[in-house]
């Protein structure tokens, strides 16, 4: 197989203001689910893993989001690099976390 037959990736599709959109929603769903797990009162397991089962949510919910929209909804399209976009966006939402909130809330107590 000659290389010309092979499909070309765009990288520069991950810059385009919809990925964007997919980053900011969910590094804002990782977040806030953070947030919401570390000043929960009913289960210590959710305040101590807040972040691993942030991040987990996110990422699992992005991934089936994109699969659903290329399987079942016809006017809808699922794509790798909205995955990726959803992916890393998940990433950058635990990142600002911890710039919002600093080490001590971080750190599960």
């Amino acid at each position: 197989m000659s290389t010309e037959d092979l499909p070309s990736i765009d990288y520069l599709q991950l810059l385009s203001f919809d990925k964007l959109v997919h980053a900011l929603l969910f590094g804002l769903l990782a977040l806030s689910l953070t947030v919401a797990f570390r000043r929960q009162k009913k289960s210590n397991t959710f305040r101590r893993k807040a972040l691993s089962l942030a991040v987990l949510f996110s990422m699992i919910y992005g991934v089936v989001l994109e699969f659903l929209q290329y399987t079942l909804i016809e006017d809808r399209t699922g794509e790798a690099y909205d995955i990726i976009a959803n992916l890393l966006g998940c990433a950058l939402g635990i990142v600002f976390f911890r710039l919002i909130y600093g080490k001590e809330l971080f750190r599960a107590s």
